[in-house]
């Protein structure tokens, strides 16, 4: 493909859109959790969120979402960088595991920010144990607002919109590189 009068591959393509996704996505809620408890005249609502940047990982995730259009900006330029194609792979892996990292483990914790009353206890757990806990307090409440008329429990807990673009980015990485590798053996 001819862009500005330079020769870009579509699978450069593909990872350079994987890598302004991935610094977008880090910039956005990554997980959500929110209780709304209405009736009896009154409404409550507790929220409890994260963005990437509130952890270690959504920060790298950032810097490689970022390295990965240096690179293909580079490449465009004319910058022999070897193996390039292999690198997009890679940092897409890498972004992969690190989601998958900061949803099971606490090594890269994450601080959740709360809002409404919520107290924010969170840290230093791992996001899977921060949805159990809240699960728990969810099935909780909406028991006990089941025995009281008029009055309602809603909410969920699950992945924001800055996680699952950085999944999507991470996927196109490892496509764009591919495509680069499928290229250079043909």
């Amino acid at each position: 493909m001819n862009i500005a009068g330079k020769t870009v591959s579509i699978g450069a393509i593909v990872a350079a859109v994987g890598g302004v996704v991935a610094a977008v996505g880090a910039l956005l809620v990554w997980y959500s959790m929110t209780m709304n408890e209405t009736g009896l005249g009154q409404s409550v609502n507790v929220s409890v969120e994260a963005k990437g940047t509130d952890s270690t990982a959504g920060l790298l995730a950032l810097v490689l979402g970022i390295v990965v259009v240096v690179l293909v900006v580079a490449s465009v330029q004319g910058v022999k960088i070897p193996s390039l194609s292999l690198a997009f792979v890679a940092i897409g892996v890498v972004i992969l595991v690190l989601l998958a990292v900061s949803f099971f483990t606490n090594i890269f914790p994450v601080h959740f920010t709360a809002t409404g009353g919520a107290n924010g206890n969170l840290d230093g757990k791992s996001v899977k144990d921060g949805f159990d806990e809240f699960n728990k307090a969810f099935a909780a409440a909406k028991l006990q607002a089941a025995s009281v008329p008029g009055l309602t429990v809603s909410g969920g807990a699950g992945p924001g919109i800055g996680f699952i673009l950085d999944a999507i980015a991470g996927i196109l990485m490892i496509v764009g590189g591919g495509l680069g590798l499928m290229k250079k053996s043909a």
